[in-house]
């Protein structure tokens, strides 16, 4: 086809005063009433955020110093203060050849030594994670005792507190649960100058078939702690021999 063969129409005129199309008047949409709430807490929540990090990245201040102590505080603030320290106990020096009670927080300045009893013909052994403790049993078994003697750390508690607390692990010395007898008992040991001492004791049955006796007493002003142990079983009221031995119990002050 060449150039010539269509014909070429014009498009019309156009009309300048054609007026311009109607354009139909926007209408104002109302936002709905849970989307606007949304929208302020959503902005109050990021101005929390802004305030937040302000802070945190801002230069700390400096505590002020207090005008007076803090009530808070342990101890006197004052002379009346009413508030009383915690309980501590002082130690009471032994006189040779008194009577120590165990109220009294003995204090041997010199020291003492446990003397183990004669056992005569019973068998002694020894234990290995006690070395230092005499241990005896009677030939057919029946009997035994230990004397143990150990350093003790100095101790805000007194004598006999300290003495009652350890007749709790009666049981340490059973390979079963003791049922206890009757209440705490005093034992008094004597010294080879006099002195006689007071010790805690606390019975027991079923243990290893036998009733058990444990005596302690701890003395931190001094140092020491003495344990001794009985256990029969025929019974420790049935059994004068081992109630003999603990008798002969003694100690030694420099």
């Amino acid at each position: 086809m060449s150039p010539r063969d269509y014909e070429f129409t014009p498009p019309p005129p156009r009309n300048k005063k054609a007026s311009a199309p109607e354009v139909a008047p926007l209408t104002r949409r109302r936002m709905p009433l849970g989307l606007l709430i949304a929208s302020i807490i959503a902005s109050a929540t990021a101005l929390a955020l802004i305030v937040a990090i302000s802070v945190i990245w801002g230069p700390a201040s400096q505590p002020q110093a207090l005008d007076r102590p803090s009530e808070s505080a342990s101890g006197p603030t004052s002379p009346g203060d009413t508030r009383t320290p915690a309980p501590t106990t002082s130690p009471e020096p032994v006189t040779p050849g008194s009577y120590v009670p165990i109220t009294q927080n003995a204090q041997f300045t010199q020291g003492l030594t446990i003397v183990p009893p004669d056992v005569g013909d019973w068998y002694t052994f020894d234990i290995s994670n006690r070395p230092d403790q005499f241990s005896a049993n009677r030939k057919d078994y029946s009997a035994q005792i230990e004397v143990w003697q150990t350093d003790l750390f100095t101790s805000p508690q007194s004598d006999q507190s300290l003495s009652q607390s350890q007749l709790h692990r009666i049981d340490d010395e059973c390979r079963s649960s003791v049922q206890l007898s009757g209440g705490v008992g005093i034992y008094v040991l004597t010294g080879s100058d006099g002195t006689q001492l007071e010790l805690l004791g606390q019975r027991g049955t079923h243990c290893e078939g036998g009733e058990i006796l444990l005596i302690e007493r701890l003395m931190p002003h001094s140092g020491t702690r003495i344990h001794i142990v009985l256990w029969t079983s025929k019974g420790l009221d049935n059994d004068p021999e081992v109630m003999e031995l603990l008798y002969k119990v003694t100690f030694t002050v420099p």
